[in-house]
């Protein structure tokens, strides 16, 4: 079975590093947004958000550097 081709278009564009740094926002934003749906103090969301993208950019820096093989 063949790959759709704008599937690999899209593979080929976006690395795991670029996945880390979405990941840094949209955790604010959700956690934000679960602030105001759940009834969530927003210093208690802000905080898990933080750690969230702390533990986003952890892996991207430390546990997983980008290197001349998987990134730049």
């Amino acid at each position: 079975m063949t790959e759709h081709p704008r599937l690999w278009l899209l593979r080929r564009r976006f690395n795991r590093y670029d996945l880390d740094l979405a990941v840094i926002p949209m955790s604010f934003v959700s956690m934000a947004l679960a602030s105001s749906f759940f009834g969530i103090s927003l210093e208690t969301a802000m905080v898990i958000a933080s750690v969230i993208g702390l533990l986003a950019m952890l892996d991207g820096m430390v546990l997983r550097p980008p290197n001349a093989t998987n990134g730049t």
